[in-house]
């Protein structure tokens, strides 16, 4: 049998081996009992009426990941946050009850808690709202509550909500069409990179306005919107000297399955 193997492993190595695996075990149960004790102070805090301390025992309890997860007990403890005016806390409660997650479905109460979070600023809420009150699907449809809060969430910089904002004020969707508002809620959006957006303020702005109106109508575009795509192209084939430009944005409008640049 060739021993010569065994030269090439230090005696010192074959010692420390086990003294560094102990100590490493050592350290991670010190870590994780200091992990367990903080978590156990945490709770305390909430149990003594502390809303975010309720509401980051609830996170903890809900993560999948997290070694004390308990879905029952999270949502017990984002209710006492919810309850006890936390907004964000509030938000996921609300739609806890709209899908059932944890206990049964009831609309009212999901509705009642996505206001108070959406009237406290969370802009998740707020778009939740401006969605269901719109499609009426969950709570009863109604166009003015939607718009209403589609423009706070559009203020808290939702793009899709500013999109949509926009919209709703060029179509007269619950409220008298208006230009003015339309332009205000699209520029929020369009400053934020939406192509929707710029697209659509692209539509606005008047017609004595060309440069600014071309220059929208691209940057929608480059960004990827096929509509803006196919329109820039059409703009572009007017003219004589660019209509192989034309063809590029026919050919990236089409390429995105818009029905009239594909022909």
């Amino acid at each position: 049998m060739d021993f010569s193997i065994i030269k090439k492993i230090e005696p010192f190595q074959v010692m420390q081996t086990p003294q560094i695996t102990f100590q490493h075990r050592q350290s991670r149960f010190f870590t994780q009992f200091s992990k367990i004790s903080q978590f156990e102070e945490l709770i305390k805090s909430a149990d003594s009426g502390d809303a975010n301390k309720q509401y980051e025992v609830g996170n903890r309890y809900l993560s999948a990941n997290s070694p004390v997860h308990d879905n029952e007990k999270g949502v017990y403890y984002i209710k006492l946050a919810a309850d006890n005016g936390h907004p964000i806390a509030s938000y996921m409660y609300g739609m806890f009850l709209k899908k059932g997650f944890q206990m049964k479905i009831d609309l009212p109460q999901s509705e009642k808690y996505l206001i108070f979070a959406a009237d406290n600023g969370n802009v998740d809420a707020q778009f939740e709202l401006g969605l269901e009150y719109y499609l009426g699907k969950s709570f009863s449809q109604n166009d003015e509550k939607s718009l209403h809060y589609l423009c706070l969430a559009a203020e808290n910089k939702n793009t899709i909500a500013c999109e949509t904002v926009g919209s709703f004020y060029m179509n007269g969707i619950g409220c008298d069409p208006s230009i003015e508002k339309a332009t205000k809620y699209l520029k929020i959006g369009s400053d934020l990179g939406s192509a929707p957006c710029k697209y659509l303020l692209s539509i606005c702005i008047e017609n004595s306005q060309q440069e600014e109106k071309l220059t929208l109508l691209k940057q929608a575009a480059d960004l990827g919107y096929d509509q803006a795509q196919f329109d820039y192209g059409v703009k572009l084939f007017a003219q004589d000297n660019h209509k192989k430009e034309a063809e590029k944005y026919f050919r990236m409008a089409a390429n995105q399955n818009h029905p009239t640049a594909a022909y």
